[in-house]
């Protein structure tokens, strides 16, 4: 039975593909009290390969305790320092975003601020961008190949470095699951239902097979419990919905590159993930593709399918909250689903575990959904907005209004190079400026100042930096090299 609505949540189930239940259940099982029974219903329905891009350096993966050398020894991960953005700005155009911390300030304001501005160099900005370019440190690193950790230099430029890791879902998942399968009683099933309890909550969920399972608390990663209580929830619109079909590489394509990629054509996006095993591919893309085109991209071996819906505005609702495929998708670059799952599991950490009433519970957590779904959406939305291309999808999509916050970045970046701060950031400043910079927007003006400090004096500090930067560059070694030494 259900408990009262003044007890604490005795019991969790989750439900869904391996790839969205596994990242939660680790998590959960480290952080709930050994007290609360946890129920994995894993769903083996045959899916395609999907990779994912993430931080290494995040609250998930230090909560999990997980270093780099269990990415690359158990994940078969392949690390980076930037993803590359190609054909956004144009065809032909190529940009490595690289996740980045802020390069030192000089006299409070940001050092891009003291490089040539645009309307120094006829309006176009070229001065500024070729200024710019030696101080991109993480993405020239990233571009050479080169590899290491923020704590390899706490006191230099590598403490700017974001790495990153590149990976197979599926993968990922089983190795999770090899660490917590134990704190669970694990059940191979696909739910086919279920009953609500006079309180309106989830009383209970029914697998294909009959059995019935009971629960105070549901997390759904396939949204078929979820359904029990809105079958038809209210979504947020995503720039990435005009691209409806999806088409998956059933397997991997073996490939020399090392950073993930993703490459914008006249139908949709074709992201490019590294792993160990060979490249994951996916296209996303408007359906309307002739077969040799799917085969050019994503090989002769390809599923296609409709894309992910949207986000739902509301992730938590009653006992039940929607997690990874049953919260919908981003659908656009960088990766920003897989962020999202680990930083929901996170807060979900964080809010159990409620009482079995949990309103409290649920409006908190669907607060620092929204707020991080907002940050991750921007990042992820903004080469889409901002592309140059000409075809009929893309000219859609530079013509939709950004959200409030990505369009008030846009316009401060455009009008003073100036990068405002919202809740749960995504990305440093440096990341921001670089991305917006190398998607087209320059600076109209500046920081006044930068007027403070005498031109000669600003000239020397940037030279200082600038052989600081090249000095570090020099020094690293090899991404492979780097990883041999991890034994």
């Amino acid at each position: 039975m259900t408990a009262a609505p003044s007890q604490t949540v005795r019991s969790v189930l989750l439900a869904g593909l391996p790839r969205d239940v596994w990242p939660v259940a680790a998590l959960l099982a480290r952080e709930l009290p050994e007290c609360t029974a946890m129920t994995v219903v894993v769903d083996k329905t045959p899916v395609p390969p999907a990779g994912a891009v993430v931080p290494l350096a995040s609250r998930y993966h230090e909560r999990l305790g997980q270093d780099l050398a269990a990415f690359v020894r158990d994940c078969g991960s392949i690390p980076s320092l930037g993803s590359v953005l190609q054909g956004f700005a144009g065809v032909g155009h190529s940009l490595v975003v690289a996740p980045s911390g802020d390069l030192p300030a000089i006299a409070g304001a940001s050092l891009h601020q003291f490089l040539p501005r645009a309307q120094a160099d006829g309006g176009n900005g070229a001065g500024f961008l070729a200024a710019f370019a030696p101080f991109r440190f993480a993405a020239r690193a990233a571009e050479a190949g080169k590899f290491a950790l923020p704590g390899d230099g706490p006191n230099s430029p590598l403490a700017m470095l974001g790495p990153q890791v590149g990976f197979d879902r599926d993968r990922y998942a089983l190795m999770l699951r090899e660490g917590c399968a134990w704190r669970c009683e694990v059940k191979s099933g696909t739910v086919a239902g279920g009953v609500l309890g006079p309180d309106g909550h989830v009383k209970s969920v029914a697998l294909e097979g009959g059995e019935a399972i009971e629960a105070d608390f549901f997390v759904d990663c396939s949204g078929r419990i979820a359904a029990l209580l809105d079958a038809s929830p209210e979504r947020i619109d995503s720039p990435a919905s005009i691209f409806g079909k999806i088409t998956c590489a059933v397997e991997p394509l073996r490939g020399d590159a090392t950073l993930p990629t993703w490459t914008a054509d006249a139908h949709g996006i074709a992201a490019r993930i590294p792993t160990e095993d060979g490249d994951i591919v996916s296209y996303r893309h408007t359906g309307e593709v002739a077969d040799e085109h799917f085969s050019n991209i994503a090989g002769p071996d390809a599923v296609t399918q409709d894309a992910p819906a949207a986000p739902v505005a509301a992730a938590w609702q009653g006992n039940c909250v929607r997690l990874g495929e049953a919260v919908g998708s981003l659908g656009s670059a960088l990766c920003g689903d897989a962020a999202l799952l680990a930083e929901m599991a996170l807060h979900l950490a964080e809010c159990l575990p409620a009482r079995t009433a949990m309103a409290a519970e649920a409006r908190a957590f669907n607060r620092r959904y929204r707020e991080t779904l907002a940050a991750l959406s921007d990042f992820a939305s903004a080469p889409l907005l901002l592309n140059r291309r000409s075809e009929a999808p893309w000219q859609s999509l530079a013509r939709g209004a950004p959200s409030a916050t990505l369009g008030t970045r846009i316009e401060q970046f455009a009008s003073r190079g100036h990068i405002p701060s919202f809740e749960r950031e995504y990305a440093d400043r440096q990341t921001w400026t670089e991305m917006l910079a190398g998607l087209g927007i320059r600076p109209k003006t500046y920081d006044r100042r930068v007027d403070t400090v005498p031109e000669q004096q600003a000239g020397q500090i940037l030279l200082t930096i600038r052989r600081q930067l090249e000095t570090s560059l020099a020094a690293m070694t090899s991404r492979d090299a780097y990883l041999a030494q991890l034994g």
